[in-house]
């Protein structure tokens, strides 16, 4: 394992050689970085002297110096950092040239900024302008923040909206929880840069559709980067921001109860004692994790953010509520340091800013949080979170009453037990909370605090394990059994899509029904899956039994024509919903006139190096997969309702071990686009592949969906299946011999659609590769059960839709 490692990292150190061998700015700026700072030998205050930029004394040739290094050895690695990722990224999408010069206009423009907007905070004469008054700004990462800001108007969506978010909430964080002059640089820089970026390549303003997963992703990014700026102020003793007042945390192994003993043995009532004890309850270990602890748990429920658990949006709300009124009350007990005034109001506002913004868009997009955490891991949760308040809780009053001689005063039951719970709280947000034990002895001490300790990593361990557990154990054995009928059974060209996450089953023998529910009716995905030679309408009419027992009304859809003539016996109605694209691969051959436009893709693709590469997610290397997660969230951005689902995969559907995937890649290994195929069985044997994600980079190899789906064709034909599916376009209502009011509504429903989506244009685009076709069918009873049956369609497709967007959909159908 060891050697693996080895290999890794010195794979990994050769690749960043060879990127920065292609990146000459990024590499001269690192070099003079850390030159400069070696020839100074590490002295800030020279250095500073010398390079940096201060205010009101400003020198021409400090605008741009300021940039070139910086002050102390963590300046100058945090430096390094920034230009060994953001830095590289920029100059890679920039070119060298055009990142030069944007280097230099968004320095210069900062420095003048910032400085200026410094000066008028120092005007002010508050404390925090006094401790800015004639500070230096000395560091690269500013002009490398603002230059990358600058580079993502350029960039797609997925980078664009991350890139920003890094740079915007780290130097929000950094401004308002430290506050210092390179803080105010830094801040303006990305500012400069967002606005020149967005202004040079005119890109409109609406953030476009986000994907659930990135959605969640950015929430919890925001969640900890709120979270961790108290750790920042805290670890910078020129913390200067309205913040740093609240968030000062201290690690001084040095002071310890026997200090506190001798100050508070001749005065115990003193405030000499009380500032003593407060120094004590901030100083050490055991405080310094106490401290950290709540960004630990904070760490742990932006896990379950990013996972969409319903029990982490709680989580998230409720601590970022009890945060506003705990900084709000600290900071109202700081007012009269603060000097009063319009500064002090603002300094309350801006310390609690962040929380309630955090809070708001929570709840602005509580919906995309429908993972329900298990009630037996909820209640595992509960018992061994009162089993640790317990523990703990004995500890406390067991330890305290026998240390009862090293508490000042003498502890006694009554004392110990209503300072039970003020040991959780965390020492810097309880210097206003009068501890009427203090501890002063070092055994009495310990006690004190790592009880809270020990109580808070227990708790953020178990609620760690909570937000990892199985959504639903009986569902994830469910589709285990599905999984197994399915691969030694067959069904319809839809059945992989059963095994689907959101899906619930019903399993009987010889098969099952995957289906959803939404507005009580069941929409089923495609036929019942059979094995072992069963009826599938013996399996139909299970299933109507077993959801009309709970008051549901069935929906067969997307079902092939033989099912849902079977299900007309049984009085059931049928109208077509899209029309499948079936090629044959027992023999591909692109010849004659009609095949032109796929003889011209491959042809093309040849002449520009591009290459198909069949493959599986598995088996991609992190780089390639990061790629087709970008062309995805790209596809997504543009798109006026958000991803699709039921029928139609994402990122979170081709990762399964089955799912093949054709490539587009050029002798770069840049994905110019991807399609994935899902396996369809008869018997357990796969006898064919069915298209479902398909992503194409726009800036790339134009003819890219072409030559992917000519290439799957001749994959399919040397591993002898006898047929690929270009699947059938969901709700696209092709006409046919369907008439009146329900077929109506599908053409209404589709026209909808069709501007946000392109089913039919896509319906279209399939027609080159001239495919035979197949219907597929909607099944019910009721015609009177259509709007609700609309609804559930469109549900399930898009379970986000706002409230005004699934109204739409219902009454569509209904006025058909």
């Amino acid at each position: 394992m060891g050697r693996g490692v080895v290999t890794t990292a010195s794979a990994g150190l050769r690749r960043l050689g060879a990127t920065l061998a292609g990146a000459p700015v990024t590499l001269a700026a690192l070099a003079v970085n850390w030159l400069l700072f070696l020839i100074w030998r590490g002295d800030g205050d020279a250095l500073e002297d010398a390079l940096g930029a201060a205010a009101p004394n400003l020198h021409p040739w400090a605008v741009l110096t300021a940039g070139l290094t910086g002050s102390t050895l963590s300046s100058v690695l945090l430096g390094s950092l920034a230009l060994v990722t953001l830095g590289l990224l920029a100059e890679r999408r920039l070119g060298s040239h055009r990142y030069a010069i944007a280097a230099v206009v968004v320095q210069a423009f900062a420095v003048i900024t910032g400085l200026t907007v410094a000066q008028v905070i120092v005007a002010t004469g508050s404390h925090w302008g006094e401790i800015l008054s004639g500070q230096h700004t000395l560091t690269p990462v500013s002009w490398v923040f603002g230059t990358a800001a600058f580079a993502s108007a350029s960039m797609k969506a997925l980078w664009r909206r991350r890139v920003r978010a890094i740079v915007l909430a780290f130097s929000l964080t950094l401004f308002l929880y430290s506050g210092i002059v390179a803080d105010f640089v830094r801040l303006a820089a990305v500012v400069i840069g967002l606005l020149i970026g967005q202004w040079l390549v005119e890109r409109s303003l609406r953030p476009g559709a986000v994907s659930f997963r990135e959605v969640r992703t950015l929430l919890a990014l925001a969640m900890l980067v709120v979270a961790v700026g108290p750790l920042v102020a805290g670890l910078n003793p020129d913390s200067a921001g309205p913040f740093s007042g609240v968030a000062v945390l201290t690690f001084d192994p040095d002071f310890s109860p026997r200090n506190a003993l001798e100050i508070c043995g001749a005065e115990p009532n003193s405030v000499v004692c009380a500032e003593a004890m407060n120094e004590l309850r901030e100083s050490g270990l055991g405080p310094f994790l106490l401290n950290q602890l709540p960004v630990i748990l904070m760490a742990v429920i932006a896990l379950g953010i990013a996972r969409g658990r319903r029990l982490a949006f709680g989580a998230a709300v409720v601590t970022q509520a009890v945060t506003v009124v705990i900084l709000t009350a600290e900071m109202l007990s700081l007012l009269g340091d603060l000097g009063g005034g319009v500064y002090a109001w603002a300094s309350l506002a801006g310390v609690i800013a962040p929380w309630v913004v955090t809070l708001g868009l929570l709840i602005r997009y509580r919906r995309f949080f429908r993972v329900r955490v298990h009630h037996t891991a909820l209640r595992t949760l509960a018992v061994r979170g009162l089993m640790l308040l317990a523990g703990t809780g004995a500890l406390w009053m067991l330890g305290a009453m026998a240390l009862r001689d090293d508490f000042l005063p003498r502890a006694d039951l009554a004392a110990v037990s209503r300072s039970w719970l003020l040991h959780y709280i965390p020492p810097v947000l309880g210097d206003n909370i009068d501890h009427q034990l203090v501890p002063v002895g070092e055994l009495s001490w310990l006690l004190s605090v790592w009880s809270g300790v020990i109580f808070w990593a227990g708790v953020a361990v178990c609620l760690f394990a909570a937000m990892i557990s199985t959504a639903d154990p009986e569902d994830d054995r469910n589709r285990k059994l599905a999984t197994e009928l399915l691969r030694g059974g067959g069904g319809d060209h839809l059945s992989a899509m059963t095994l689907w996450p959101g899906n619930r089953y019903f399993l009987t023998d010889g098969g099952y029904v995957a289906y959803r529910v939404h507005a009580d009716v069941a929409v089923t995905v495609g036929e019942p899956v059979v094995c072992g030679g069963t009826d599938p309408q013996e399996i139909a009419r299970r299933f109507e039994d077993f959801a009309a027992g709970n008051g549901r009304r069935v929906a067969w859809y997307s079902v092939r024509s033989e099912f849902a003539a079977a299900r007309a016996e049984a009085d059931h109605r049928s109208v077509q919903v899209a029309m499948e694209a079936i090629c044959d691969t027992t023999e591909v051959e692109f010849r004659g006139k009609r095949f032109q436009d796929v003889r011209t893709a491959r042809n093309r693709a040849g002449k520009e190096g591009i290459r198909a590469q069949w493959t599986s997610w598995n088996e991609l290397d992190p780089g390639i997969r990061e790629q087709i997660i970008e062309l995805s969230e790209e596809w997504v951005a543009d798109k006026a309702l958000p991803e699709m689902g039921f029928t139609l995969g994402g990122i979170d559907e081709i990762v399964a071990p089955d799912v093949a995937l054709m490539l587009a890649l050029d002798g770069e290994n840049r994905v110019h686009g991807v399609t994935s195929w899902l396996p369809v069985r008869r018997d357990g044997r796969i006898i064919g592949r069915m298209l479902d994600f398909m992503r194409r980079d726009t800036e790339g190899f134009r003819p890219v969906v072409e030559f992917l789906i000519a290439e799957t064709m001749l994959q399919a034909q040397a591993d002898g299946l006898e047929w690929i599916s270009l699947s059938g376009a969901p709700l696209a209502h092709t006409g046919g011999a369907e008439s009146g009011g329900v077929a109506a509504v599908l053409d209404r429903v589709g026209s909808f659609l069709e501007p946000l989506y392109g089913f039919k244009s896509l319906a279209a685009f399939k027609s080159k590769f001239h495919p035979r076709h197949e219907s597929w069918y909607l099944c019910y009873r009721d015609e009177l059960a259509l709007p609700s049956i609309g609804l559930a369609v469109g549900r399930c497709y898009v379970p986000q839709m706002e409230v005004s967007q699934a109204v739409h959909v219902a009454r569509v159908w209904a006025q058909g």
